[in-house]
């Protein structure tokens, strides 16, 4: 961190925010915190200090502190390695805050397991052994122990029966993973391996729409009228709604994709990589023609169906495909103070809808574009139209009147 020198060059990130047509809360945002750093009154001596005042102020939500870390990342990438925003991260930036937490030691363990299995330094955020490596060595140390041999049961009980990670099997597994690449080099790291609980693989239940969720959205569709959601917004959810294609899949739609004669909409998936055939519907295909003609940017020549509005020519970020979704159900007014809100219910509701209607799964996973039919059998459990018919009469063990509101 360089304070001065951010002093004399900060005009050049500031011109290149303005030229690339940037949001002008996004350069407002990066204004507000160079000037907390030009600030002599409140000497700030990193950004790691600034980001814990931002935090401990305790005024944001946990979304806005999202897009405030991605303002300071920003400056912080062009103070330390002269990177000017392209749509993409600094790579350095990515480097695990955890391993810089860690005492010498741990580090020196760190280094010889990224070493072994040749991790690049862009990389290192990506590997799922990295992390969760440098994320146990950082609980061990804030728990006292400094040293492996220091580790005890009870902290790696701990480390798994606490916290967002817990119960997690795939933690368990990524650190069994990174553990075994390092086994030689200390007698405690297999003491430590034969420590670790055995987990069972968590049974994920899907949300999905309810039926007066899924009424109001199409009312609101399909009624011109109504203009609680822009054309763009429209869209989007009758694509998610109606096909059940991927988020990242809507924001990566182009114009190509749609063949309008033969009404269908042809797509290589963002996940999988593998072709998707879908017919394109009236309630889609209005939809897409509406907003097309009458509300997308006719300058814009990005051949995506949705430009980033900020960034002209590109498409819209994964992550604001959800945020939209999120703002839509705001203003029909569903699911307030509520969680799933996100993409995900329309491709959820869509796999139970087709399977309590009695479609084959086979059928369902070509529609959704799953690469293994079984992947329909995560849904079984969403499945209420047929597990009622499952259900066993408790006629003949009838409960005591405490338990009844007789």
């Amino acid at each position: 961190m360089d304070i001065e020198q951010l002093k004399f060059t900060h005009q050049k990130l500031l011109a290149h925010l303005e030229s690339c047509n940037y949001n002008k809360v996004y350069i407002k945002e990066v204004k507000i915190i160079l000037a907390a750093l030009f600030d002599e009154k409140s000497p700030i001596s990193s950004y790691e200090d600034y980001w814990e005042r931002i935090v401990n102020s305790r005024r944001y939500t946990k979304f806005t502190l999202d897009l405030k870390k991605m303002y300071l990342n920003t400056v912080r990438a062009f103070d330390e390695y002269g990177h000017l925003p392209n749509g993409r991260p600094c790579a350095k930036l990515l480097f695990s805050s955890n391993y810089k937490k860690l005492n010498p030691g741990y580090k020196l363990l760190m280094d010889e397991f990224r070493n072994r299995t040749n991790i690049a330094e862009e990389n290192l955020s990506k590997s799922a052994k990295y992390t969760t490596l440098a994320l146990f060595l950082l609980k061990m140390q804030l728990a006292g122990a400094v040293m492996l041999n220091e580790v005890t049961d009870k902290l790696v009980l701990d480390f798994f029966m606490t916290g967002k990670r817990k119960g997690s099997k795939h933690t368990q597994s990524q650190l069994r993973l990174a553990l075994d690449k390092i086994r030689d080099l200390s007698p405690d790291i297999p003491r430590i391996i034969s420590l670790l609980p055995k987990m069972k693989p968590k049974k994920r239940n899907y949300n999905n729409l309810r039926d007066s969720e899924v009424e109001a959205i199409k009312n609101s569709l399909s009624n011109p009228l109504d203009n609680r959601m822009t054309l763009r917004e429209k869209a989007i959810v009758a694509l998610a709604l109606y096909t059940g294609i991927r988020g990242c899949d809507i924001a990566n739609l182009k114009s190509g994709d749609i063949d309008w004669e033969k009404e269908e909409i042809r797509l290589i998936q963002v996940k999988t990589g593998h072709p998707l055939v879908l017919p394109l519907s009236a309630n889609v295909g209005n939809a897409l023609l509406i907003y097309i003609l009458n509300e997308r940017n006719v300058e814009d020549r990005s051949e995506y169906v949705f430009p980033s509005k900020v960034q002209p020519g590109k498409r819209l970020s994964y992550k604001s495909i959800g945020t939209i979704i999120s703002g839509v159900f705001d203003k029909l007014g569903l699911r307030p103070g509520e969680s799933h809100r996100g993409i995900g219910v329309f491709r959820h509701n869509l796999a139970t809808r087709l399977l309590g209607a009695g479609t084959e799964s086979v059928i369902i996973s070509g529609i959704l574009g799953h690469t293994c039919p079984q992947a329909v059998e995560a849904y079984v459990d969403s499945d209420i139209t047929h597990l009622r018919e499952l259900g066993l009469s408790i006629e003949k063990y009838p409960l005591p009147k405490t338990y009844t509101d007789e």
